[in-house]
């Protein structure tokens, strides 16, 4: 009886030689999202989309999402992408903004000692002998370095992205010619 149960409640969610599949969590219209997927572009259009093709990055704004093309309005030049869903190997959604204040520290820091080093390499110091001022020109530059990049660093915000779940299940039914193949496939 629940072999005969499984196989009807099967054959009403797929006609036969269909699948059916939950996919990926995709992001809603209106939001911004960056892309990865594994088509080829040609004059501002999407072609040659193929498993085995490296995948390409774009960040727009989602226009709209149906059960087979997810339409991205492309910030420069005005472009809209549509990207088949089956070629989407990753989505991300901007999840509000971000200060850059450790980012700008570390550049300033590494700009610091570098500055530092250079101008204390090309002088000298003497207290009791005379020698070379790099040390002190490292020691003055990495501190002035990291708080001129911490000042610039928190001046600047850039988006914070969230990266949507990928394909977590998927359930496929499909009629042959000796019966019914099912397929179940999890993943983490």
């Amino acid at each position: 009886m629940s072999r005969l149960f499984v196989t009807a409640v099967v054959l009403a969610l797929a006609p036969p030689g269909h699948a059916v599949t939950q996919s990926r969590s995709l992001p809603l219209p209106g939001q911004r999202a960056r892309i990865a997927y594994r088509c080829a572009l040609l004059q501002n259009r999407v072609t040659e989309c193929r498993e085995n093709r490296p995948h390409r990055i774009d960040t727009g704004q989602v226009h709209s999402v149906d059960s087979d093309t997810l339409r991205l309005q492309l910030a420069r030049d005005d472009i809209q992408l549509a990207i088949p869903t089956e070629s989407i190997v990753q989505v991300w959604v901007a999840d509000g903004r971000k200060r850059n204040l450790w980012k700008g520290v570390k550049f300033g820091v590494l700009g610091g000692a570098l500055l530092g080093g250079i101008v204390g390499a090309t002088r000298e110091i003497c207290i009791e002998t005379c020698g070379s001022a790099a040390p002190l020109g490292l020691l003055l530059g990495v501190p002035l370095g990291a708080l001129m990049g911490g000042i610039i660093g928190s001046q600047s915000e850039s988006d914070r992205w969230r990266a949507l779940p990928g394909h977590s299940v998927k359930i496929g039914a499909a009629a042959r010619a000796g019966g019914i193949v099912l397929a179940v496939s999890i993943a983490f």
